[in-house]
Parts: structure tokens; C-alpha cells; sequence
């Protein structure tokens, strides 16, 4: 019987935090802030990380990212968490027990900056966005579809770097003033 009770907390837990990532993509794609709305959603699914564990957290992050694909008003918004912002707290929680730091950086700029162009290429494919690119690399003296790359890469590696200090230090914050008043003790069983 206590069993059942610790996985409806984790499934409650779980879809509070999904309602809160819905609700938040949904304003911040009303609102236009493609970058910085999944970065705090994408917080939100390292709380379920931390509390009920990898395997709640992905199903939380595949079903906000199809939500959220399906009613934002602003589809890059989703798509950012979708390919990027959503599953890298997880992803870093595993990346950070590599034995090597410089295996865990590598795969960390590797993992984010795959996410970042393949954001960007479906924006571009899917949504139709490729005039905007050529409007706005096309200025410079080389091939747009490079500059874009270039760009991408660049911009990725410092929003990687940014991002992940980011959630370290929210992680930290969390377990260190606001966990306990959260939740007093209560067993989620991870």
C-alpha cells in the first residue's frame, strides 16, 4: 500500500511540474522570449530529475514538448525546449559522473550545440524561415548556410557554458533553502 502512495506523489509531482512547463511555454511563446522561457522550463524538469528520478523526468519532457508543439502560439519557444532546453538537465546529471571533465565538457558542447542546429534547421525546413536567414547572414561577405553554422556554434558554446552554470546553481539553491520547505521530509522514492 505505501508503494502506491509514494507513485501517485511521483505521478502528481510530475504533472504539476509538466502543468507548470505548459503554462509557462505557453506565456513565454505569447510573449516572444524564445530563450529564456524553455531555459526556466527546462529548470523545472531538473526538479523532477532530482525528486522522482531520469525516467519521470523524460516522460515529463517528451509530453510537455508535445504539448507544448501542439498549442504554443510560438512554435520556436517549443522547439527549443523540445531539442534543447528540456532533456539537457537530465542529460547533465549523467554527463557530470563521466570520470574526465574534459569527456564531460566535450559532450556537453557536443549535446548542446547538436540541439541548437537541429532547432535551427527545422525552424528553417519545417517553419519556413529561411529567408530570415538569408536576410540576415546574407549582409556578410560569406555563404549564409556557414555563417549561420559558424554563428550557431559560437552563440551554442557560450549559451552551453552559461546554461550549465545556470542550473548548477539553481540545483544548489534548490536543495540547499527551498527542498525542505517544500516538501518536509516527504520519501518520493526515486
Amino acid at each position: 500500500m505505501g508503494n502506491i502512495g509514494i507513485k501517485s506523489r511521483q505521478v502528481a509531482l510530475g504533472g504539476v511540474i509538466s502543468a507548470l512547463c505548459i503554462a509557462l511555454l505557453f506565456l513565454g511563446g505569447a510573449a516572444n522570449l524564445t530563450i529564456v522561457v524553455p531555459m526556466a522550463a527546462g529548470a523545472l524538469i531538473m526538479l523532477v530529475a532530482v525528486e522522482v528520478g531520469k525516467g519521470p523526468a523524460l516522460c515529463a519532457w517528451v509530453a510537455v514538448s508535445a504539448l507544448a508543439l501542439l498549442i504554443t502560439p510560438n512554435r520556436v519557444v517549443a522547439l527549443t525546449f523540445a531539442l534543447l532546453y528540456g532533456y539537457y538537465p537530465i542529460a547533465k546529471q549523467k554527463l557530470e559522473r563521466l570520470p574526465r571533465k574534459t569527456v564531460e565538457y566535450a559532450c556537453k558542447l557536443l549535446i548542446f550545440n547538436a540541439g541548437t542546429l537541429a532547432a535551427v534547421f527545422i525552424a528553417i525546413f519545417v517553419f519556413g524561415a529561411s529567408e530570415t536567414v538569408q536576410g540576415i547572414w546574407g549582409r556578410l561577405d560569406m555563404d549564409p548556410w556557414f555563417a549561420l553554422i559558424l554563428g550557431n556554434v559560437l552563440v551554442g558554446s557560450f549559451a552551453c557554458v552559461v546554461y550549465d552554470r545556470l542550473l548548477t546553481q539553481c540545483y544548489m539553491l534548490y536543495i540547499e533553502r527551498y527542498r525542505q520547505k517544500l516538501f518536509r521530509g516527504a520519501k518520493w522514492g526515486s
